[in-house]
């Protein structure tokens, strides 16, 4: 059997210095340092259709960069309905830590009775990618990854999805949200999404090939003794490549 021709429909991000869709997110400007405030004022509510009652930022990054590389293909796509064969693949390092430390806080404060059940599920770290699969009806493959090269394995997972034919279409996203005080010392994170949307479907046009990335595989880099820089920076490496 033939394999698909595997393309780059979309790309989307939203970053502290840029939101925006295109062929490749732009590098951070000179002297850019990561902080805590960098997408304090960030709302999503205008990239989404539904109404969110409780959204942790990690979610509501990732929601509008995914909604962003589908652009006016999302209603397109799916059309109020929930497609089998569109799948996603997210990225985080650090996870949801403004829900997780919250919810700790309110436990260790108040005693388990009355720390809140609704900011409990928002706190891990695949409820990003999970409320992505839910707002655009994708519920074909998904896979959420948090590890060293998590980002070239979360594209080696979509493509060998399309591949093999259980999916059209997957969004692969990298996204972080990090809170100072729960951060490793000396990690300085980027925080915000980027989305990639691959597809073998025919009448989606093709953006960018990004073949470095459709062909790329994990390469170890568990010999550094620093922490982690997050998903956002990987993924933007990553599309340098």
């Amino acid at each position: 059997m033939k394999r698909p021709k595997i393309k780059v429909a979309g790309v989307g991000w939203v970053l502290p210095w840029d939101r925006a869709a295109g062929d490749r997110p732009p590098p951070p400007p000179a002297g850019y340092k990561p902080g805590p405030d960098d997408l304090k004022t960030f709302r999503p509510k205008e990239y989404l259709n539904s109404v969110k009652g409780y959204l942790d930022p990690i979610a509501g990054y990732a929601l509008a960069s995914a909604a962003l590389a589908l652009g006016d293909w999302r209603e397109k796509l799916v059309g109020g309905n929930v497609r089998d064969d569109a799948g996603v693949a997210s990225v985080t390092f650090y996870g949801a830590q403004t829900s997780a430390f919250r919810f700790y806080r309110q436990f260790a404060s108040k005693g388990p009775r009355w720390a809140s059940p609704m900011v409990f599920p928002h706190g891990y770290p695949n409820t990003a990618g999970n409320l992505v699969a839910i707002e655009f009806g994708f519920g074909g493959p998904h896979m959420a990854f948090s590890a060293v090269d998590a980002v070239a394995t979360a594209f080696h997972f979509a493509a060998k999805c399309l591949a093999a034919g259980h999916a059209r279409h997957m969004l692969v996203i990298g996204a972080e949200a990090g809170l100072p005080e729960a951060l490793p010392d000396r990690a300085a994170v980027a925080g915000g999404s980027i989305t990639v949307w691959l597809t073998t479907e025919d009448a989606v046009p093709r953006k960018d090939a990004l073949d470095a990335v459709l062909a790329a595989t994990p390469n170890s880099d568990q010999g550094s003794s620093s922490p982690p820089q997050g998903a956002v920076d990987e993924m933007l490496g990553f599309l340098r490549s």
